[in-house]
């Protein structure tokens, strides 16, 4: 007996779901702020901006997430961790974030999460800009267009030098 409750209590210890916490969306989160106050949640986002310096030692890091975004308030030790921050050319790293959500923080008056814990979920890149072949076409064509314009209008300019043509007439 003493040995089967032993063997149900280490697989229950190692099964995957020993300790692990729902991941809730940022939008859930943010849509139903009364079931999360105070309490703590886990949440994947994508860091963007940079990193804006709080009191000491501490940062406020912005997270996006499907078009909703929250500050985070973090020590700076966890937010250098974090090697690329969204914005016009990067799309930044998903981090995972533990910590405590506040629909209204006593400490700062909005809306945030007190982060626990952070880790890179999934790294960030450069993003690759490319031209579309339409584009790239009508780029080229008002290019060869524009070059045409441009030697046409200086060969008339040469033209009209040598010739006299643009000198004002005396009456």
């Amino acid at each position: 007996m003493k040995k089967t409750v032993f063997l149900f209590i280490v697989l229950v210890l190692l099964s995957p779901w020993a300790g692990a916490q729902d991941v809730f969306s940022l939008r859930y989160i943010l849509q139903n702020p009364q079931y999360f106050d105070q309490k703590k949640v886990v949440i994947i986002a994508e860091a963007v901006g940079e990193p804006l310096k709080a009191k000491k030692g501490y940062v406020w890091i912005n997270v996006c997430d499907n078009g909703y975004n929250i500050g985070v308030f973090a020590p700076q030790s966890l937010a250098k961790k974090i090697k690329y921050w969204g914005g016009y050319k990067y799309t930044g790293d998903f981090l995972k974030i533990e910590g405590v959500f506040n629909s209204v923080c006593p400490q700062h008056g909005t809306r945030d999460i007190h982060a626990q814990n952070i880790t890179i979920y999934k790294e960030g890149f450069l993003r690759s800009e490319d031209l579309p072949l339409s584009r790239r076409s009508f780029l080229i064509a008002f290019v060869i267009i524009y070059l045409t314009l441009s030697a046409v209008y200086l060969i008339r300019v040469k033209y009209a030098k040598r010739t006299g043509k643009n000198r004002k007439r005396s009456r």
